[in-house]
C-alpha cells in the first residue's frame, strides 16, 4: 500500500515538474507584437489684435551741481507725469524703471579726470491694458516731447493672458487638426488605416511685437509755437499678433 502511494507522489510530482518547465519554456518564446505607430507633426496659427501696451520714456538733466541736476530731473518728471493723468493714464499704470546720478566727465583731462556737471537719469514704463486704449501711447509720446522727456526707450505691444489664453487653444486645436489630417493622408498613400491617436504634445508660441529706435523729435522742430499741450501728431500702430501652436501626434496604424 505504501509502495502504490509512494508511486503516485512521484508520478504527481514528475508531471507537475514537466508542467512547470513546459510552460516556462513556451512562455518564453512568446512575443508580443505592438500595433506599429509613427509620428507626425502640425502647425496651427491664430492671428490676433494686441490688447496690451508698454511705452518707456526717460529723461537726462544735466546741471553743474549734483543737487540741482536731481531737482531739475524730479521737477520735469513730476510736470509729465500731471500731463500723463490729464490724458487718461492711470496712476497704477505709471512705473519708475530707473533712477540714477552721474558725474559728466572731461576725459581730455589729466587723471582725475575734471568733472563738468552731473547728470540726473529717470525712466519710467507706462503699461497700458485694453486694446480702445493703446491710442493712449501716442499720446503719452507727444506729451513726452513738449515736457522735456527727451529719450524713448522701447515701444511694446502684446496681448493679455486672456486673449492669449483664447488664441493658443484655437492655435493648438488646428494644430492637432492638421496633424491628424497629414497622418491620415501619409497612411491613405502607403494603403494603411489609421488606428488611433496614441499620444500627443502640444506646445504655444506667442510672439511679441515692438517698435524700436523711434527717434524723439526735440521740443523747437515739433512745437515751433511753444505749445503747453502736444498736438496729437504721432499715431504708433499695435498691429497684429500671431500665436502659434505645435502638436506632435504619435498614431497607431494597421
Amino acid at each position: 500500500m505504501n509502495t502504490m502511494k509512494n508511486s503516485k507522489i512521484l508520478l504527481l510530482t514528475f508531471i507537475a515538474l514537466f508542467s512547470s518547465q513546459s510552460w516556462s519554456t513556451f512562455a518564453h518564446d512568446i512575443e508580443v507584437v505592438k500595433p506599429p505607430s509613427l509620428t507626425i507633426s502640425g502647425e496651427g496659427q491664430e492671428i490676433v489684435i494686441p490688447d496690451v501696451g508698454e511705452l518707456t520714456l526717460g529723461l537726462e538733466a544735466d546741471s553743474k551741481s549734483a543737487s540741482e541736476a536731481q531737482t531739475k530731473a524730479s521737477a520735469i518728471l513730476t510736470s509729465f507725469i500731471g500731463q500723463l493723468k490729464g490724458i487718461g493714464i492711470l496712476p497704477n499704470e505709471i512705473k519708475t524703471v530707473e533712477s540714477s546720478l552721474e558725474p559728466v566727465r572731461d576725459y581730455n583731462s589729466k587723471p582725475p579726470h575734471k568733472i563738468l556737471s552731473y547728470r540726473a537719469v529717470q525712466k519710467i514704463r507706462i503699461r497700458i491694458i485694453g486694446e480702445d486704449r493703446l491710442k493712449l501711447i501716442s499720446k503719452a509720446i507727444d506729451s513726452a516731447a513738449v515736457n522735456s522727456i527727451n529719450r524713448i526707450e522701447s515701444i511694446n505691444f502684446s496681448v493679455s493672458p486672456e486673449r492669449a489664453k483664447t488664441a493658443e487653444k484655437k492655435a493648438l486645436s488646428l494644430a492637432s487638426n492638421n496633424a491628424l489630417q497629414s497622418a491620415k493622408e501619409v497612411l491613405n498613400s502607403m494603403g494603411l488605416k489609421f488606428v488611433r491617436v496614441k499620444e500627443i504634445n502640444l506646445q504655444a508660441n506667442q510672439n511679441s511685437y515692438m517698435v524700436q529706435n523711434i527717434a524723439m523729435r526735440s521740443t523747437k522742430e515739433a512745437y515751433a509755437d511753444g505749445a503747453a499741450q502736444a498736438p496729437e501728431i504721432t499715431n504708433i500702430m499695435p498691429g497684429e499678433l500671431a500665436v502659434k501652436g505645435n502638436a506632435n501626434l504619435l498614431v497607431e496604424f494597421e
